[in-house]
């Protein structure tokens, strides 16, 4: 059955997927910005608000007195609902990466979670 998001008019529907309700547009048009880019990023740092999540994106380029040094790249910011969602498409589709090229590990260490608030 065909709907849309509450109060945005875009088109989709609900589908049932493992016990779990999902919307799914039906037909998305994406434009690129005249500016838009694409970086490489093997770091992100993360912080939050109650009115939005910032994640900023960099690369690993080298060490300097026995630490990181990380090329902070760009910064983006989400809305929580955005946030929840995106977490929830990034897992979806890291478990379909997975069944075509196999397990991703973990190298020990490999997640470290500071509290910079």
């Amino acid at each position: 059955m065909s709907t849309e998001i509450k109060g945005t008019g875009v088109p989709g529907v609900h589908v049932e997927k493992d016990g779990e309700s999902m919307f799914v547009n039906e037909g998305v048009i994406n434009e690129r910005a005249a500016d838009f880019r694409s970086f490489y990023a093997n770091n992100t740092a993360f912080a939050m608000s109650p009115f939005d999540f910032n994640l900023i994106f960099g690369e690993i380029v080298g060490a300097k007195d026995r630490k990181m040094v990380v090329e902070q790249k760009v910064k983006v910011i989400m809305s929580p609902l955005h946030a929840k969602i995106f977490v929830q498409v990034m897992v979806e589709n890291l478990k379909q990466f997975e069944a075509t090229f196999g397990e991703i590990k973990l190298p020990e260490g490999a997640v470290t979670v500071t509290n910079q608030g």
